[in-house]
C-alpha cells in the first residue's frame, strides 16, 4: 500500500467531518506559539487544551450561580 487516499478513507473522513463543528480563533503568532508551547508542556494538542480551558470556564462559571 503507498500513499494513496482511498476512497474507503474519503467516506470514513466525510462521515467523521459531518459531526464536527469548527471555528477560527484569530490570535497573534506570537500568543500561538505561546499557547501552542504550553500546550505540548502539557501533552495535549493546541484544540484539545482551548477545548479543556473553555471547558474549565464554564464549569466555573455555572458553580458561582
Amino acid at each position: 500500500m503507498g500513499n494513496k487516499y482511498t476512497e474507503a478513507q474519503a467516506a470514513a473522513t466525510k462521515k467523521y467531518l459531518k459531526n464536527i463543528g469548527e471555528y477560527k480563533l484569530r490570535v497573534s503568532k506570537e500568543d500561538k506559539e505561546k499557547y501552542m508551547n504550553y500546550a505540548k508542556t502539557c501533552g495535549m494538542s493546541l484544540n484539545a487544551f482551548i477545548i479543556q480551558a473553555v471547558n474549565e470556564k464554564i464549569e466555573r462559571e455555572v458553580l458561582k450561580k
